[in-house]
């Protein structure tokens, strides 16, 4: 995953979720990026490259800047609220793979029932409110929420992993398999349109053009 500063420093994951700054010691002190060694000026553009690529779906998150007592800048954190949502929607990539890869007609059926199970899972999770949705003095209950993202109206680290990964979803099986993301998925559709509204997902998803040729060998399955 790749995170950006709103000074568009890479912020990159580490192996458990845990960011670190990509920041040199020149950087820190406001040097210019010209300043820097070329090698590295040639690995950071190696790596804008790579989260553009549709084959390896990641996204870009630029993260504002809260203001700590004192007048010290920090960044807010990443890291969803609900442990819930580092996990909705795990599994849809996995049924996704096996779904357009599988070469056997006898076997499309239940391949798409499996990734169609997946899809309903994330619908209902992003459907159902979260706890801090719920006013336990209200009279009448929430029955949907009302959020833009997995974990809330702004962008997380579970947001960056699945976003990618459902926009191939939808236009891969499309394209080949000629399967739509059923409308009555509402949490999911609002979710994908909160999505393309937002910059940091537009500028680093790439076109449907390149997700078609990156996915070109997932045919109809034809024996």
């Amino acid at each position: 995953l790749v995170a950006r500063g709103a000074r568009g420093e890479v912020l990159r994951s580490g192996g458990h979720g845990q960011l670190d700054a990509g920041l040199s010691s020149e950087h820190c002190s406001g040097s210019r990026q010209s300043e820097q060694p070329r090698s590295r000026r040639k690995s950071s553009s190696s790596s804008r490259r790579r989260y553009r690529s549709a084959a390896e779906p990641a996204m870009a998150l630029s993260m504002p800047l809260e203001r700590a007592e004192g007048g010290e800048q920090r960044y807010l954190k990443l890291s969803p609220k609900h442990p819930e949502s580092n996990t909705a929607g795990m599994d849809i990539f996995v049924k996704f793979s096996a779904f357009i890869k599988n070469r056997r007609r006898e076997a499309n059926e239940a391949l798409e029932k499996d990734l169609l199970k997946t899809l309903q899972k994330l619908d209902k999770y992003l459907n159902s409110p979260l706890p801090d949705e719920i006013d336990e003095n209200s009279i009448e209950g929430i029955k949907f929420s009302t959020r833009k993202f997995l974990d809330g109206n702004e962008m997380t680290l579970a947001n960056c992993n699945l976003l990618p990964k459902l926009h191939i979803v939808k236009v891969v099986a499309k394209k080949y398999h000629n399967f739509d993301i059923p409308k009555e998925m509402t949490g999911i559709w609002k979710y994908l349109t909160n999505a393309y509204s937002r910059d940091e997902f537009l500028n680093t998803c790439p076109s449907d053009k390149e997700v078609e040729i990156a996915y070109s060998d997932a045919k109809r399955p034809t024996k």
